[in-house]
């Protein structure tokens, strides 16, 4: 249920509880899955030594892709934030969000996730910040890839 789009009062009939408990609930499963995610979002080939079989085994698509590690894609979240915050969450489309950057490798598993920027923020600024700060533990490539 919480891995498809939904609403709080989706939630409430599904599960027959009230909207605060739902919300609770959810915030509790949050704080949970961020206090492992360094643990399971990274790369299972921290050397990048590894390229699918179905890019080593196809002339049409190898050229392109044999030295391609992976992909950063960055995208806007709704959110609903206090009036005294807004300005900084209005994004590109006029509605308050948060951005967000997700590394996948060539599998499409995620192995870096930043999320809470304001909606105002750009993409490279927080490409940048990833790679400014070692505490993040962004996955830097190799040299030539």
């Amino acid at each position: 249920m919480l891995s498809q789009p939904g609403s709080v009062h989706n939630c409430e009939e599904r599960f027959q509880h009230s909207g605060e408990t739902i919300s609770r609930h959810f915030h509790s499963v949050l704080e949970a899955v961020c206090m492992f995610a360094k643990d399971i979002i990274k790369h299972v080939d921290p050397s990048f030594r590894d390229a699918p079989n179905e890019i080593l085994k196809d002339a049409k698509y190898y050229p392109y892709f044999r030295d391609c590690i992976g992909s950063i894609y960055g995208t806007h979240i709704r959110v609903c934030v206090p009036s005294h915050l807004q300005g900084v969450y209005i994004g590109q489309k006029g509605y308050t969000t948060n951005n967000v950057m997700a590394i996948c490798d060539i599998n499409m598993c995620f192995t870096f996730v930043s999320a809470g920027w304001e909606g105002s923020a750009y993409d490279t600024k927080i490409l940048m910040e990833a790679l400014r700060k070692s505490a993040l533990h962004f996955p830097h490539p190799p040299q030539g890839t």
